[in-house]
């Protein structure tokens, strides 16, 4: 499937347009005002640098960027998300597997998609019984355990136990699941590279628009614990 680099706003804006393959191409218009690179310099570059810069280019409008968390973004591992560039009249159209942009294995890469969007899903609807919509995340740490990830209350009144226990059930949520306890290793190996107590923060509106956070089931905010 295909979606306009310019509505990217949300995971959820990449996820819903994902192919049964786990791929999504995104299509860039004027992609050489969107790379701030002259037409001429982009035909100078080899092939790879020009998949990676546009590659770039696709997330200069979403907020949160969490393809640059991934192990696969970068450097050697550009080459295993397999992205495909096509460039015509001043449009470029990238395909790449999706699922290894987010930091995913990448293998069966619609079903880890399908995985991580459930994850997400039950964390915002657990954020909207127990804090507010705004202000607050989750955080997932480069030092601590295995699983170092964590509740960020925002403006939740919420007392410390009943925080550390939503942590403890986001933990266990992916320690069950292979492919969501690869997922958080391969963005902390990727936090340790910029320092020990580096963390990655997600909110809410990085997952899906108010609307659809308000549209989840269970959505009763300031529900107590």
């Amino acid at each position: 499937m295909t979606i306009d680099h310019e509505t990217i706003e949300t995971y959820f804006d990449l996820l819903r347009n994902a192919d049964a393959n786990g791929r999504i191409a995104v299509v860039m218009k004027d992609f050489d005002r969107a790379t701030g690179y002259s037409r001429s310099q982009l035909e100078e570059m080899t092939p790879e640098a020009k998949c990676w810069l546009l590659y770039d280019a696709v997330f200069s409008r979403f907020v949160v960027s969490l393809h640059k968390l991934s192990p696969f973004s970068t450097g050697n591992g550009f080459r295993a998300l397999g992205a495909t560039l096509d460039t015509n009249n001043g449009t470029a159209r990238i395909e790449f597997n999706l699922a290894r942009a987010f930091g995913l294995p990448g293998v069966e890469a619609a079903a880890e998609l399908a995985e991580l969007s459930e994850f997400l899903k039950y964390w915002v609807a657990l954020y909207k019984r127990h804090a507010t919509l705004h202000g607050g995340s989750i955080r997932i740490w480069s030092a601590g355990s295995p699983l170092s990830i964590d509740w960020n209350s925002g403006s939740s009144s919420l007392p410390q136990e009943s925080k550390a226990a939503i942590s403890k059930d986001l933990a266990n949520r992916i320690a069950a699941s292979k492919t969501l306890t690869a997922w958080l290793r391969n963005i902390r190996q990727v936090l340790c590279l910029t320092g020990q107590y580096s963390h990655y923060s997600c909110s809410p509106h990085d997952i899906l628009t108010e609307d659809e956070c308000f549209g989840l089931p269970e959505s009763s905010p300031l529900e107590e614990v």
